[in-house]
């Protein structure tokens, strides 16, 4: 990725940080769905926490003026991704939450 870049050139990576999935007010479903999500991806094998370090690997690379930024975002109470239950039943299923 680096080698593909021109000099003065921009990287952008997303990647998913699970210390920025908050709710609020606070909510035991979602902690439940949240703690599920990390557990499915650690059997399978994956590091959801692998944004962590991202920075330092790009500096150690040679990358200069590296900035990492974590943010949050809201979901209005009406967005598919806000409502527990669509998002757990599948879970449930699985045998993930109990």
């Amino acid at each position: 990725m680096i080698q593909l870049v021109r000099n003065g050139g921009l990287i952008v990576l997303e990647e998913p940080n699970p210390a920025t999935w908050l709710c609020d007010p606070p909510l035991l479903a979602w902690d439940q769905l949240k703690e599920a999500v990390l557990l499915a991806f650690e059997i399978s094998g994956n590091d959801f926490c692998a944004s962590t370090g991202k920075g330092l690997l790009l500096l150690g690379r040679g990358v200069s003026h590296v900035q990492v930024r974590e943010s949050v975002r809201t979901i209005a109470g009406r967005h598919p991704y806000s409502r527990m239950e669509g998002e757990a039943r599948p879970l449930e299923q699985r045998s993930l939450l109990s």
